[in-house]
């Protein structure tokens, strides 16, 4: 009875054993559509091919470093644009969100690029500083000639703006323009990774 047991044990070990076994092909074959995504877009990013590297990392959320990599694509496309602002947001979205290591950064997000961005940086914000206190000195003096002014009799005459606002310098998207976070996603998804990212964008340059 003893051994009746022991060899039926021993089948079934046998057969676990072997089912292990062609499960891993199974994975690996699942795996392998992903793998070949993820290595043509870190190619075609290094090859200087943003945006087509970006489509390919879209919908690899979980997968390896993909998210860090589409971040990575918005910094140099931002960078190339000499659109500092918006590059430096991203590229700390991939030290903070990613915690992406600077020696995994694609070839051409090099020491060079990061020293230009962060100066740019500093100086889009030195800029938009200066700006705000000009307005708010222009709007100080403007109010205190309203007050000095002599009252008219007639009734003033209203005229309606036609000129259409230009975008602003920290908002090349142009979030301001859109009624909802959805429309703006819509006409935009190319720029983010997902809709909780360009959500978050809309958000913090004045959407509605």
């Amino acid at each position: 009875m003893k051994a009746r047991n022991g060899r039926a044990l021993k089948r079934i070990v046998i057969a676990a054993s072997a089912f292990a076994v062609l499960m891993i092909p199974v994975e690996i074959l699942r795996e392998a559509p992903k793998v070949r995504r993820y290595n043509e877009a870190i190619d075609l990013m290094n090859g200087g091919q943003l945006t087509e590297a970006k489509d390919r990392f879209i919908g690899m959320t979980d997968y390896r470093d993909a998210l860090a990599y589409f971040y990575c694509c918005n910094v140099l496309q931002y960078a190339e644009r000499e659109d500092y602002w918006n590059a430096k947001i991203y590229l700390n979205m991939i030290r903070k969100r990613c915690r992406l290591l600077p020696d995994k950064y694609p070839k051409k997000l090099n020491e060079a690029l990061i020293a230009k961005i962060e100066a740019g940086y500093e100086a889009c914000a030195d800029e938009m500083i200066r700006r705000e206190l000009a307005r708010m000195a222009l709007k100080s003096n403007t109010s205190g000639l309203a007050k000095q002014a002599p009252k008219s009799s007639h009734a003033p005459t209203w005229k309606r703006r036609t000129d259409a606002p230009s975008k602003e310098d920290d908002d090349p998207l142009d979030a301001r323009s859109y009624s909802n976070p959805e429309d703006f996603y819509d006409d935009n998804y190319h720029d983010f990774f997902d809709y909780e990212e360009a959500e978050e964008y809309y958000n913090d340059h004045g959407g509605r």
